[in-house]
């Protein structure tokens, strides 16, 4: 801070760098005049279509199978979606029991359920997590379905990912996927081995 004395007295004057500079000014970039006092209504529809980051919607989806031997067993799947860390959507399914099963069809079946909900919900944006780096891979384009059991699940997610372009897929830890890990697990705890 320095101080400036003139013929009407002393006066604080900030000698630190402007916050924004007319080029970095966040409405400059968009196309607005910072100098405006009220932006333009094309610079008012660009702010008001920002995201803020508390916005996001954020989804985590896992299957189980038990056993899972290649020979089938006892399915379930579990998602979770939240918007503002608060969850808005969960579920725990069982799909039953059978040679057709496999954890990776498992997997399927969750995040599937993910997309249908954001497309139920008309969400365009959001990020799913998942501790199934095949499946992530695989609907990323990263890596081809080539088992016979996963094939229809694959077509089924592939095409409802085409409908939403503003999601992001992310491979994350098992430990990272609790919530789902536990949702999905949950309803095997019971079954019967056969």
């Amino acid at each position: 801070m320095v101080h400036l004395s003139n013929e009407k007295g002393a006066r604080a004057v900030n000698d630190s760098p402007p916050l924004f500079s007319p080029y970095t000014h966040p409405l400059r970039r968009s196309g607005c005049s910072p100098a405006l006092p009220y932006p333009p209504s094309r610079c008012r529809e660009s702010i008001t279509a920002v995201k803020h980051p508390e916005e996001i919607i954020e989804a985590w989806f896992d299957g189980s199978c038990w056993p899972n031997q290649g020979t089938g067993g006892h399915g379930a799947y579990g998602v979770v979606v939240k918007r503002l860390q608060q969850t808005i959507f969960s579920r725990s399914v069982y799909m039953g029991h059978g040679p057709q099963l496999a954890s990776e069809v498992c997997e399927y079946a969750g995040i599937i359920c993910v997309f249908r909900f954001l497309l139920q919900q008309g969400i365009e944006t959001a990020t799913i997590h998942g501790d199934s780096q095949m499946v992530i891979h695989q609907l990323d384009g990263l890596a081809r379905a080539k088992a016979r059991k996963v094939l229809a699940h694959y077509q089924e997610a592939k095409e409802l990912r085409d409908q939403l372009p503003g999601v992001r897929l992310a491979w994350i830890s098992r430990k990272s996927n609790a919530e789902a890990n536990t949702l999905s697990r949950i309803r095997l705890v019971n079954v019967d081995t056969i």
